[in-house]
């Protein structure tokens, strides 16, 4: 079912390509007819597209109907607008082991958000906490109004309805963050921010790729560690198959991130490996109309990754020895950054990043028979590989390296003790 379901998205992007590049108005004369009968003008496009992409006529028939109903319907809701100040949008319901449900909803802007979420809660048939509307990249809030958020007449919403309800997935994360705070110092004082504030201890201590200290002042390292926090809980739903929550999380995660200052996001990974997971997630859920803001947030990563790595990663090489581990996230990228471009309709492009992604793959292939060995010595599977990787496939070296590097944090480990 969601083949198909993509099949007949990946349809409408190609007739939407060439409707624009050819300037045709499916909702004006000479295609459209009273109660919105098929018209010999529709009829004879969908015999000159269906050539053009090698398709069955009534296939390609039927979408561009679709399209051209979607078209008078836009065109309806915009005069009532400007008329009434009603806006329409389209909402995308994703419930759990359901086809999405396509929902029109008609309200108006200065309407609080919680209203719009109970409206769709009624139609989709669940409780108000299980629904989370996401437009744009954020996550549409009980308050303020509609038009304070950004939300505008036509806005194509993603419904997302969460498997379970949010009160049970925040005891979740207080209890995820509970544990992190008795591991990790540095989220333990953020709990002491304000007694902090005037003291020498202001600064919690962080590295960039080089390992040089990024200064990280009290107010801003509340939303640091939560956000980090809410991105591994982020991937843990993921790990789990449960999309609608991982994005929800991940949303939040960036919200946090997005208060700290853009020095200390560009000189740090983490905020561009979380741009790739949302990116992730928006394909899982099969949501298409969120194309361009993961093009946008692929963008601002790839940016990012050169900004900590250097270009071809001489940066990285130069601190580390080697980029072999880091590839994983270029290999990412490009993946990601390929299946967008390809719904996005730029299918050259798509194919130039697709092989892009499929030459650092086989770089970072590595023989399971070395990766058995070095388990055999101790060493995990994901600690072989990186080791593997990192050492050119050979097993020697990458035993060497991997012991260099456990060494190496020990001290690093046993240094930060005596400091403190």
């Amino acid at each position: 079912m969601g083949e198909t379901n993509l099949q007949h998205e990946d349809l409408l992007i190609k007739l939407r390509a060439k409707l624009n590049e050819e300037k045709v108005k499916l909702w004006e004369s000479p295609y459209i007819l009273p109660d919105n009968e098929l018209s010999q003008s529709l009829q004879d496009l969908a015999k000159k597209y269906a050539t053009e992409l090698s398709l069955d006529v009534d296939v390609v028939l039927q979408a561009l109907h679709e399209l051209q109903l979607h078209s008078i319907d836009r065109s309806k809701a915009n005069a009532e607008f400007k008329e009434t100040g009603c806006a329409t949008f389209r909402v995308k319901a994703t419930l759990p082991g359901e086809r999405p449900r396509v929902l029109k909803i008609q309200r108006k802007l200065d309407v609080l958000g919680s209203e719009l979420i109970k409206t769709v809660a009624e139609e989709v048939g669940v409780t108000e906490s299980r629904v989370k509307l996401i437009f744009n990249g954020k996550v549409i809030k009980p308050v303020p109004n509609l038009e304070q958020q950004g939300v505008k007449n036509g806005a194509q919403i993603m419904a997302l309805i969460m498997a379970e309800a949010p009160e049970v997935v925040k005891k979740e994360d207080t209890m995820y963050m509970e544990m992190k705070a008795t591991r990790d110092d540095a989220t333990l004082l953020t709990e002491y921010v304000d007694d902090l504030a005037d003291d020498d201890d202001e600064y919690i201590k962080l590295e960039d790729q080089s390992g040089k200290t990024v200064h990280l002042p009290a107010a801003e390292r509340r939303s640091l560690m939560v956000g980090l926090a809410l991105h591994e809980r982020g991937r843990a739903a993921a790990r789990q198959r449960d999309y609608s929550l991982a994005l929800v999380l991940l949303l939040a995660a960036d919200a946090q991130l997005n208060e700290c200052s853009s020095s200390i996001l560009k000189s740090v990974d983490n905020w561009a490996v979380l741009q790739l997971d949302i990116a992730w997630c928006y394909l899982c859920l099969q949501n298409l109309s969120s194309a361009n803001d993961a093009a946008a947030r692929l963008a601002r990563a790839e940016e990012s990754f050169k900004n900590s790595y250097g270009e071809d990663h001489q940066r990285l090489i130069a601190l580390k020895g080697t980029a072999a581990n880091e590839r994983v996230l270029i290999m990412r990228l490009y993946l990601l950054q390929g299946i967008v471009a390809y719904h996005q309709n730029k299918r050259a492009e798509a194919k130039a990043l697709l092989e892009k992604a499929e030459n650092e793959l086989n770089f970072l292939r590595v023989d399971e028979n070395a990766v058995t060995a070095l388990t055999e010595l101790g060493w995990t599977c994901g600690q072989a590989r990186a080791g593997l990787r990192a050492a050119a496939g050979q097993l020697d070296r990458a035993h060497h390296y991997l012991a260099e590097r456990r060494a190496q944090r020990e001290l690093e480990r046993e240094q930060h003790r005596r400091d403190r």
